[in-house]
């Protein structure tokens, strides 16, 4: 269903979502960065996870109702095999290697701190690991008696406070794209096939090279890949769709956005 703005997106959200009462989680929004493009800066973190939260609903294939503004559908995404292989589950009972999980956690994306308050970040302290994974609305501790996981409980973030248990969790990639060492040798191919002059010149490849991300690296996302995906790479193809009357002109607006940010937009060396 594709909505004419993101105020609508949202009032169709609640209506769908009041309606179908105990099947309110077959609505997926996939919401749009709210960054220009070429920006330097990144989308929010919430908006991130929901974005990719969304993706992995997508990934299996259950009975959905997707809500999209018109310009999601121009927009490259990450390839489905990415959201599907980077996301993994753990249970009570299962056995781990920290330092495996560690490194696990660090490949999809996730940032490593001394205390977990935000999506995308966990800590390792001995027998107990802290994570917040994408998509989850609170994160989870898990505590280990040995190499198995013993016990995984919600916590507050500010106190640090558990607030209740559950079996399992499923982990979601922290970004859009992969940040492991293949990945950074496929941007620095991509960027020396397309971007013209020395790639050194440019701080975007510098810092990737480095292994860091900096701030509207979202929009650099097709370099990550050998080859980009759109949405209907992750639609079946006999999906009904919905559409505004005037959904050609919206995305033919996008369009022109893209291109006038393209020419005004000082260079990003």
């Amino acid at each position: 269903m594709l909505a004419s703005s993101v105020r609508e997106l949202e009032l169709l959200a609640d209506e769908l979502r009041f309606f179908l009462g105990p099947n309110s989680d077959r609505v997926c929004i996939l919401p749009g960065w709210e960054c220009l493009p070429y920006d330097r800066y990144s989308p929010h973190p919430e908006i991130t996870s929901q974005r990719i939260r969304t993706l992995g609903q997508l990934c299996q294939r259950d009975p959905f109702i997707l809500l999209v503004c018109a310009e999601q559908l121009l927009f490259r995404l990450p390839k489905r095999e990415f959201i599907s292989g980077s996301s993994f589950n753990l249970s009570v009972g299962d056995v781990v290697d920290p330092l495996r999980l560690r490194d696990q956690l660090s490949d999809a994306g996730y940032l490593g701190v001394s205390q977990v308050q935000a999506e995308g970040e966990f800590a390792v302290r001995g027998g107990i690991i802290d994570v917040f994974p994408m998509g989850a609305a609170a994160p989870f501790r898990l505590d280990l008696f040995g190499d198995e996981i013993e016990q995984i409980r919600f916590f507050d973030p500010e106190s640090q406070k558990s607030t209740g248990e559950t079996g399992a969790l499923d982990i979601l990639p922290a970004r859009e794209f992969p940040t492991d060492k293949a990945a950074t040798e496929q941007f620095r191919r991509s960027f020396r096939q397309q971007m013209p002059g020395d790639p050194q010149s440019s701080i975007i490849y510098r810092e990737v090279s480095e292994g860091r991300f900096p701030a509207g690296i979202e929009f650099y996302l097709p370099l990550f890949f050998d080859s980009a995906s759109t949405i209907f790479d992750y639609l079946p193809a006999d999906l009904q769709w919905l559409v505004p009357k005037e959904w050609r002109s919206q995305i033919q607006t996008e369009i022109a956005n893209v291109q006038d940010r393209f020419t005004s937009a000082p260079p990003r060396l």
